[in-house]
């Protein structure tokens, strides 16, 4: 190969590299400035795992649901309904602490929230109800 084929090859490749970089990072920033809109653009994988999660809730399996939401959310640190339903499993398994935290979690996301405002006052006895559970996946 002659030096100008290598040379565009070396180019072709880093202009890959630094175009997949700028990817990551957009979906990064976009993620952080809109949660709930980024969630809707998760791979498969993650959307299997959050159905997957919904009926463990649904069966009274919620042990199985913190398991499968905790892997979503190494998938997906920013899907928030996976952070809300954390929350709720742990407090169906009366680990108020760890609730409060994911819901907790959830409003620093994104204060404006409702389901995770409406679980962590739920939580505090602020409000009467229900938790508020994510049921379709996104």
């Amino acid at each position: 190969m002659t030096n100008a084929v290598l040379i565009v090859l070396l180019l072709s490749q880093l202009s890959l590299t630094v175009m997949n970089g700028l990817n990551l990072w957009a979906e990064y920033q976009y993620a952080k400035a809109r949660p709930l809109a980024a969630s809707a653009i998760y791979p498969w994988e993650d959307k299997y795992l959050f159905v997957q999660a919904i009926q463990d809730l649904k069966a009274n399996q919620y042990q199985w649901a913190v398991k499968d939401l905790r892997r979503l959310l190494e998938l997906s640190p920013y899907h928030i309904d996976a952070v809300n339903d954390l929350g709720v499993a742990y407090w169906l398994l009366n680990d108020r602490k760890e609730a409060e935290r994911w819901f907790r979690k959830a409003l620093e996301m994104a204060p404006a929230y409702p389901w995770a405002r409406q679980n962590l006052e739920i939580l505090m006895g602020i409000r009467q109800g229900e938790m508020n559970v994510m049921l379709l996946a996104k």
